[in-house]
């Protein structure tokens, strides 16, 4: 038995990582090596309640450790900042800002961990190749092993040059599925710290759901 053990040992030591582990190294080398991301957005909403996708486009800012801002310029004009382990949701038309403590746990953040690479996929979820869209690109098949998990399962798309997420799908239990659409990425590019400021008018309404 010890010899047999043995010989399986070594001869793990010579098969080969599979390809979507392969694939996930290398994104999260990647993912480790910029301090910060600038890039464009496309998201796509479908439900089946819903007729017609919505689509809505906006801009992207991302500094390591942990600032974050999503800009709407859409119809519907909204700002997300994530900054101090808060998130600001901004509504222009409303004139409303609404306070979200991240550190709650029923608060989402895979995108976020996801984009900043502080997802451990291999530990989070069963991994595997899908069929390619083009040859530019890697599609990888995301399945929670967590049941509690808001997500049925994500779709991650990576460049073959620059091994940049280009695109996420999420799919959640419901069958709604939500889209985002990379473009222009820039990365290690000095950000102005007013990014991560948001302008505000003196009459603002301020909703607090932080922790009291």
């Amino acid at each position: 038995m010890k010899r047999l053990a043995l010989i399986m040992f070594c001869l793990s030591l010579y098969l080969p990582t599979s390809p979507s582990s392969q694939i996930i190294q290398q994104l999260a080398t990647r993912l480790q090596s910029y301090t910060t991301l600038h890039m464009r957005f496309e998201q796509i909403y479908s439900s089946l309640t819903v007729s017609q996708p919505q689509r809505e486009k906006g801009q992207l800012y991302y500094q390591k450790p942990g600032l974050m801002r999503w800009e709407y310029t859409s119809e519907e004009k909204r700002v997300y900042l994530i900054k101090d382990n808060l998130l600001w949701e901004y509504l222009p038309e409303e004139n409303q800002l609404v306070i979200y403590d991240l550190t709650s746990k029923d608060f989402n953040q895979t995108l976020l961990s996801l984009l900043s690479g502080k997802l451990a996929l291999e530990n989070n979820y069963r991994l595997s190749l899908l069929p390619p869209t083009g040859t530019n690109f890697y599609r990888l098949h995301l399945k929670p092993l967590q049941e509690e998990s808001e997500y049925e399962q994500i779709e991650i798309e990576v460049s073959r040059k620059n091994w940049l997420i280009h695109r996420v799908v999420f799919l959640d239990w419901a069958g709604n599925k939500t889209e985002f659409i990379f473009k222009d990425i820039k990365i290690n590019r000095p950000l102005s710290t007013d990014i991560f400021q948001l302008k505000l008018p003196p009459d603002i309404e301020i909703i607090d759901y932080r922790k009291k």
